[in-house]
C-alpha cells in the first residue's frame, strides 16, 4: 500500500518541536532586535534527526509476539502512556490511503503505532477491485486474485520515542511489554478416545465398569431418543478407571469394541477446537419454479464431532470446558431410495446422538463426557421349507428370532496443560516416528526433525539451588539498575540461556549421529591429519598422513592408542591461516577407566582440550558402545553439521523437539577428504567427558555471571 506522507510529516515536524523547549522559551525571552535575522537563524538550523548524537531523543521498534498492536496501544493509553495512532482517508487511487495523525503529543515515552498492511490473506476481498473468490471449485479453476500491491513489511510493530537523558522510561516501558502485556497464550493439548461397544459385552466388564458409572454419578433415564447423558466428576475413580480402561483394551483386541477415533489437538486457551471425522452422505434436492424442475445432490456430513473450548485456571491446575459432542450415521436399514415426481430421490435416515455440557477438570485427569446409546430392534424367522407352513405342526419346524441390539458410544477426554515455558510440545510431535525425516532426497539435503528422547533432562543444574539464586541476583541487579542496556549479554540467563549448554548440546547433536549410523560413511582413507615437520629445511613445515595408515603403523608397534597432540602448535601459531599440526606420539590403554584417567591426564594442563587419544583396543566408557574412531568420525559429521545450520544457535532452547536440522548427504561424506584440527579435539575430548566438561562450564559461566553483576555495579557507582 503506497502512504502519502502528510500526516506522518506532519507528525516528525510536531515531535521535532518537542525537543527543545528550553530554546523555544529562550527565543520567546530573548529581545528580538532584527525579525529577518531570527526566521534566517530558524531557517538555517534545522532541528537535529531523531535518533542522531546531536538529538534529546532515540527511539526503537518492539516487534509484537502475540498482542495486537490496536489492543496493546487501547491498554498502554489506559495506563497513562502516551500514544499516537493514525486516521484513513481515501487517496488519488483505490489502493492509496492518505494517514493523519489522531492527536499531537509531547510527552514521553511516545508509543507509535506502526500502520499494518492490509492486505495479508488470499481469502481477504479485494480492495482493487479484483476477485478474490474461492468458495467455489469452478472459481478457483482460473485461479485467485492477485492483488495489486504485493507487501513485505512486518506485522504489528510499536515505534517507541524516548528522551536518551532518561533510559529507565524506555526500560520500564519495555519490561511491561514484555512481562505482563505481550504474553503468549496457554495451550491445552485434549487428547479423545471414542470407542463403541455392544453394550451386552460392556456388561461384562463387571465391577469396573459399575464403578465408574457410581463414580461419576451416571443417569440410567433413557429418554425417548435412545440417549443415556452422563458427565460427572473423576476425582475418585483413577484406579476403577484404570481397570475399566484395562478390561475396554481386552475387549477391543477381541473384535468386542471398536476405537472410532482417537485424535489429539492443541488448541490455546479460550479457543475453540473441532474434531471432526466421518463422511459426507449425498441425498437428492429438487426447486421447482413456474418454467422448470432444478434438482441436484447435497451433501450432508455424518460421523464424528467434537466441539471443544477450555479455559484454564490461574495456576493451571484445572481446565473448564465447553464440550460438544456429535455422533451420527446413516441407518443402512432404512435407507430406502424413494420415488416423487420429480424422478428417483435418494433421502437417508441419519441417526444423530449429541451431549453438551460444562465440565470442569484437574489437569491431565480423563474425564467421561458422554455414553450415547442406540437401539436396534429386529426381529427375523427362519424354518424348513414347505413343513414350517403347516398350520400347528409347522411351529415344530421354524424358529423366530428377536434381536435388540444396543451400541454405547463411550467418549473420553483428557486434558493435558502446556507449562507456558514448555518449547517442545512433545504431546502432538510424534517422538519415535520417522515421518517428519527427510533423507535421501532428490533435490532437498537431509534433514532429521529432533524427538523427545533426544533432548536431555537439566533440570538437576537448572533448577539447583546455586543457579537459581544467581538468577534472582542477576533479575534484582536488572530491576535495580535501567541505565544498563537489554542488550547486555548476562541478561540472556533470565530468559533461556543456559551455562555451558554448548557442551551439552554438540553431545546430543552427537547421540543422533551415532544413533543413525550416520560416522559410518567416513572411511579411514579420507581422514586427513597434518603432523608437525619444523625441522624441515624446504618446503611445507608440516606432513599429510592418512588416518588409516597411521593406525595400521600402529598395530605393527607394542602400543595399542594413538596421541595427537595439537596443543604445542597452537601455543607457537603465527596465525590462523597455518595448518593445525599434531604431534604424534604412542601409549598403551589398559581399559576403559584407564582410557579416561589418560586423555584427561592429556588435556589437565591445556583447557582448550586440543590432545587426541585413539585406540583400536579399548573404547572409551559412556559413549553407548561407540569405540574411539567411532566418536572421531561422529565429531566430523558434527562439524558439518554445524557448518550447515549457520542460523541455529548451539542452545538448548534451539535443540528442542521438532526442530530440523540439516544433515549432509552420505555421498557427500564419503567423498570429501576430512581435517583433524583444533576444534575436532576439543569437541573429541568433551563428547567422551561430556558430564564433567560440562560441569565445568557450567560452574564456570555462571562465576562469569557473578562478576559481571559486579562489574556493571562498579561502573554504575562510578
Amino acid at each position: 500500500m503506497q502512504v502519502i506522507c502528510s500526516g506522518i510529516m506532519t507528525l516528525v515536524f510536531s515531535l521535532g518541536l518537542g525537543l527543545m523547549p528550553s530554546a523555544i522559551n529562550a527565543q520567546e525571552e530573548a529581545p528580538v532586535a532584527d525579525a529577518e535575522a531570527v526566521e534566517e537563524e530558524e531557517y538555517y538550523a534545522p532541528l537535529p534527526a531523531i535518533g542522531s548524537p546531536e538529538s534529546d531523543l532515540d527511539f526503537q521498534t518492539y516487534r509484537l509476539s502475540y498482542m495486537q498492536s490496536d489492543r496493546v496501544i487501547a491498554l498502554l493509553k489506559a495506563l497513562g502512556y502516551a500514544t499516537v495512532e493514525f486516521s484513513a482517508s481515501q487517496g488519488e487511487m483505490k489502493t492509496e490511503n492518505i494517514y493523519s495523525m489522531v492527536q499531537e503529543v509531547d510527552s514521553y515515552p511516545l508509543v507509535i503505532k506502526l500502520i499494518d498492511a492490509s492486505k495479508t490473506s488470499l481469502f481477504q476481498p479485494s480492495e482493487d477491485g479484483g476477485s478474490s473468490k474461492t468458495a467455489e471449485l469452478g472459481d478457483t479453476l482460473g485461479g485467485t486474485y492477485l492483488h495489486q500491491q504485493t507487501t513485505g513489511a512486518p506485522e504489528q510493530r510499536l515505534f517507541i520515542l524516548y528522551e536518551k537523558a532518561y533510559p529507565e522510561q524506555l526500560h520500564s516501558l519495555l519490561q511491561l511489554l514484555r512481562n505482563d502485556i505481550d504474553v503468549p497464550a496457554r495451550q491445552v493439548v485434549i487428547e479423545a478416545l471414542v470407542v463403541e461397544v455392544d453394550t451386552n459385552k460392556l456388561n461384562e466388564l463387571g465391577t469396573n465398569f459399575a464403578l465408574v458409572r457410581k463414580d461419576f454419578s451416571l443417569s440410567t433415564n433413557v429418554d425417548q431418543k435412545g440417549l443415556m447423558p452422563f458427565v460427572g466428576n473423576f476425582d475418585n475413580a483413577i484406579e476403577n478407571w484404570k481397570g475399566f480402561s484395562a478390561g475396554l483394551k481386552a475387549m477391543v483386541q477381541n473384535g468386542q469394541a471398536e476405537i472410532l477415533s482417537n485424535p489429539s489437538v492443541l488448541v490455546l486457551n479460550g479457543r475453540q477446537a473441532r474434531i471432526q471425522v466421518g463422511q459426507q452422505v449425498p441425498t437428492s434436492q429438487a426447486v421447482a419454479t413456474n418454467n422448470h424442475v432444478r434438482s441436484g445432490v447435497k451433501y450432508i456430513q455424518t460421523g464424528i464431532v467434537l466441539n471443544l473450548r477450555p479455559r484454564l485456571s490461574e495456576d493451571g491446575s484445572e481446565v473448564t470446558m465447553q464440550v460438544e459432542t456429535i455422533v451420527s450415521s446413516v441407518n443402512s436399514a432404512e435407507n430406502i431410495p424413494k420415488t416423487s415426481d420429480t424422478g428417483f430421490m435418494l433421502a437417508p435416515v441419519i441417526e444423530n446422538r449429541q451431549v453438551q455440557s460444562f465440565v470442569r477438570v484437574a489437569d491431565n485427569t480423563p474425564f467421561i463426557v458422554g455414553g450415547l446409546i442406540s437401539a436396534d430392534k429386529r426381529n427375523s424367522s427362519s424354518g424348513i421349507p414347505f413343513l414350517s407352513r403347516i398350520p400347528y405342526v409347522g411351529n415344530l419346524f421354524k424358529r423366530s428370532v428377536k434381536k435388540d441390539d444396543k451400541r454405547e458410544v463411550i467418549v473420553v477426554l483428557t486434558p493435558h496443560v502446556i507449562d507456558t515455558g514448555e518449547k517442545s510440545f512433545s504431546y502432538v510431535i510424534p517422538k519415535d516416528s520417522k515421518t517428519f525425516d527427510s533423507f535421501d532426497h532428490v533435490l532437498f539435503r537431509n534433514a532429521y526433525r529432533i524427538r523427545d528422547d533426544d533432548v536431555f533432562d537439566l533440570s538437576f543444574a537448572t533448577q539447583s539451588n546455586y543457579y537459581t539464586q544467581i538468577l534472582d541476583e542477576l533479575k534484582t541487579f536488572q530491576d535495580n539498575h535501567p541505565e544498563v542496556s537489554d542488550t547486555e549479554p548476562i541478561y540472556g540467563y533470565l530468559k533461556d540461556k543456559v551455562p555451558g549448554e554448548e557442551v551439552i548440546v554438540r553431545r546430543m547433536i552427537w547421540e543422533i549421529i551415532h544413533k543413525s549410523n550416520f560416522h559410518k560413511n567416513i572411511s579411514d582413507d579420507h581422514i586427513l591429519i597434518f603432523e608437525a615437520n619444523d625441522g624441515a629445511e624446504y618446503g611445507n613445515k608440516f606432513k599429510t598422513l592418512f588416518l588409516h595408515n597411521l593406525l595400521a603403523s600402529m598395530n605393527q608397534s607394542d602400543a595399542n592408542a594413538l596421541v595427537l597432540d595439537y596443543a604445542d602448535h597452537k601455543s607457537k601459531t603465527a596465525g590462523p591461516f597455518e595448518h593445525p599440526r599434531a604431534l604424534i606420539s604412542r601409549t598403551n590403554i589398559k581399559n576403559p577407566a584407564n582410557y579416561v584417567e589418560q586423555i584427561s591426564v592429556l588435556n589437565s594442563d591445556d583447557l582448550n582440550r586440543n590432545t587426541i587419544l585413539l585406540s583400536t583396543a579399548v573404547a572409551p566408557p559412556g559413549v553407548r558402545g561407540a569405540s574411539a574412531l567411532d566418536v572421531l568420525k561422529g565429531v566430523l559429521v558434527l562439524k558439518r553439521i554445524l557448518s550447515l545450520n549457520p542460523s541455529m544457535p548451539v542452545t538448548i532452547r534451539e535443540f528442542r523437539v521438532g526442530r530440523q536440522i540439516t544433515f549432509p548427504t552420505e555421498q557427500e561424506l564419503r567423498d570429501k577428504y576430512h581435517i583433524v584440527d583444533y576444534d575436532t579435539a576439543r569437541f573429541f575430548y568433551q563428547i567422551i567427558n561430556y558430564y564433567p566438561e560440562f560441569e565445568d562450564a557450567f560452574n564456570r559461566d555462571s562465576e562469569e555471571i557473578v562478576k559481571r553483576i559486579n562489574e556493571l555495579g562498579g561502573e554504575g557507582a562510578e
